[in-house]
């Protein structure tokens, strides 16, 4: 078990004595969460006894993985959810790039010094409890993030209860009205000289106070449970930053874990809270219709929470459509992300929301390119047998609600007086290589359930599309150095002005690549040494053109 996941079985003993080491912030704590396992992967304490260039370079990979996790969660976040996490994990990065940029070796003997600190505690926490820091057989490792999602789904279904509840006394307390207005009525038009008329208006007034006391507690109640779900959804899409990031690191040869089972879980819990308080929504709109009054809070307020609600539902639902399989031929490169025209290959998505009407077909449209009006020169192509297929839920082999699109071919275009041949591309002034032409594949799906209609969108990570055997090395390289530093996964012209990589992130995806192919990554003197003989200056940066052929030969390994 990883040694930061135990820290986090630790019981408050223990765990307060982790939270004093990390107290002065000379490794702020968020950096060591996000970076754990890199972090631990790391011979610090050789760096620590070696030269200073070693630790220069693992201070420079740091910031660059701290860089990339600021824009992973820039990429999957809508009106500004997880500023706060942002802000810090930015504020982090910048105070330890000032604090080390010229001594990173400190932060290397600081680093190595943490670990056995942690080390001590965790023994001292085994000697005295050894049981708790023994996870059951095949129990999966829970992080900070998932407890948290835990306790908040928890919480969201008490609060839903306890609304539902307040809603059925609000009922009870109008039934009780209405019948006494009635009584009060009939009594007024029989005998309207009754001395007791007065003692009973003055308890329906006292009732209708109690109704509007019961309304306005009730939108109070709505309303943090909105705050609730706002929250809830960020702390979910930034689990799902974090499972893109590692799908697209799996993508490059990378071992990760790209299972969607406890996100599937976690998103279907959240939107059957949100569709259970959307009917309870409807509940209290039909109380409204029995009765109003003057300074009734319920026509006004309902209304724009019931529209609040169906955002925070379409937000959900969009972030829940993902490509779970990207992109891959079965032969005979077996890479994801690169396709040949005329051969087949599948992708899968899904949507990890399992609610689904059954009166209502879910039909999922592919296209690719959808967006292509600034993809001048590009080549177009047509998606055969059939761009659409329809969404089932569980089947025998694969449990939830997917779309497998399998035996899938490509189709170029041919357009007259392009001047295309058999593996080549039209002529236009400023285009790519074909090889370095970055198209995307996108889904659609309308989604309906219990009244709520959205359409939902996901697109795949940009492919490369070859025509010819020949182009499989050079298309490898730019999917590895796309994904190795693209910002942006919808950004198509990527390669019409590439940004250039540092040793620390091409030894990390040429390690990746080695261990794919061997099962054996390579350590940090034989990185050194390969940066050396290819690169010269490992401190330096370096561009696309120079190391094209070094990750093009990096297939074959």
């Amino acid at each position: 078990m990883a040694q930061w996941q135990q820290i986090r079985m630790l019981d408050n003993v223990h765990r307060e004595q982790v939270h004093h080491l990390y107290s002065d912030d000379c490794l702020p704590m968020e950096v060591r969460e996000y970076l754990a396992y890199w972090i631990e992967d790391q011979n610090w304490n050789h760096v620590v006894q070696s030269d200073c260039s070693q630790a220069s370079w693992l201070f420079q990979t740091m910031l660059a993985l701290l860089d990339e996790q600021l824009g992973r969660l820039a990429w999957h976040t809508e009106n500004n959810s997880n500023m706060v996490i942002k802000h810090n994990l930015r504020r982090s990065k910048l105070n330890l790039q000032a604090r080390y940029e010229e001594h990173p070796e400190e932060l290397a003997n600081i680093i190595d010094g943490l670990l056995r600190e942690e080390r001590a505690i965790l023994s001292a926490a085994l000697a005295t409890s050894p049981s708790r820091l023994e996870p059951p057989p095949d129990a999966a490792l829970v992080t900070g993030h998932e407890n948290n999602i835990e306790e908040r789904l928890t919480e969201m279904k008490k609060a839903i209860q306890g609304l539902k509840n307040s809603i059925e006394q609000l009922e009870d307390v109008q039934e009780t009205f209405n019948f006494r207005f009635t009584a009060f009525k009939i009594l007024q038009s029989s005998t309207p000289s009754d001395p007791s008329l007065k003692d009973k208006w003055n308890e329906l007034q006292a009732m209708i106070n109690l109704v509007d006391c019961c309304r306005k507690d009730v939108l109070a109640k709505i309303q943090g449970l909105l705050g609730r779900a706002d929250t809830l959804r960020d702390l979910l899409v930034l689990e799902l930053s974090m499972w893109q990031d590692r799908q697209r690191r799996a993508c490059l040869g990378d071992v990760c874990d790209t299972s969607l089972q406890q996100l599937e879980k976690w998103y279907t819990e959240s939107a059957e809270d949100l569709f259970r308080l959307l009917w309870l929504l409807r509940t209290l709109d039909e109380l409204r219709q029995k009765i109003t009054y003057e300074g009734d809070p319920l026509p006004l307020q309902l209304c724009q929470l019931k529209q609040r609600l169906q955002e925070q539902m379409s937000c959900l639902l969009k972030s829940a459509f993902v490509v779970e399989i990207q992109p891959k031929m079965p032969f005979p490169s077996r890479r994801p992300l690169l396709l040949k025209t005329s051969n087949k290959f599948s992708v899968r998505v899904r949507l990890l929301v399992k609610l689904m009407d059954q009166d209502h077909k879910m039909e999922v449209k592919m296209e690719i390119d959808r967006d292509s009006a600034n993809l001048v020169g590009f080549r177009r192509f047509n998606i055969l047998p059939s761009n659409t297929k329809t969404m089932v839920k569980d089947r025998p082999q694969v449990e939830g609600l997917v779309c497998d699109f399998s035996h899938i071919t490509l189709k170029e275009q041919k357009c007259c007086g392009s001047g295309k041949g058999k593996g080549g591309k039209g002529a236009s002034e400023g285009s790519l290589p074909v090889t370095e032409e970055l198209h995307v594949i996108t889904f659609t799906l309308d989604y309906c359930y219990q009244g709520l209609k959205c359409q939902l969108q996901t697109s795949t990570l940009p492919v490369v599309i070859i025509s010819n055997a020949n182009q499989v090395s050079s298309a490898w390289a730019s999917i590895l150095w796309f994904n190795m530093l693209g910002a942006d996964p919808k950004n198509q012209l990527f390669f019409s002005n590439p940004p250039a990589a540092t040793w620390a992130k091409l030894s990390e995806v040429l390690s990746w690549q080695f261990s794919d192919a061997t099962k054996r990554g390579l350590d940090m003197d034989q990185l050194k040494m390969i940066g050396e003989k290819l690169c010269g200056n490992v401190g330096q940066v370096h561009g696309w053109k120079s190391q094209a052929k070094i990750l093009s030969g990096s297939r074959s390994l």
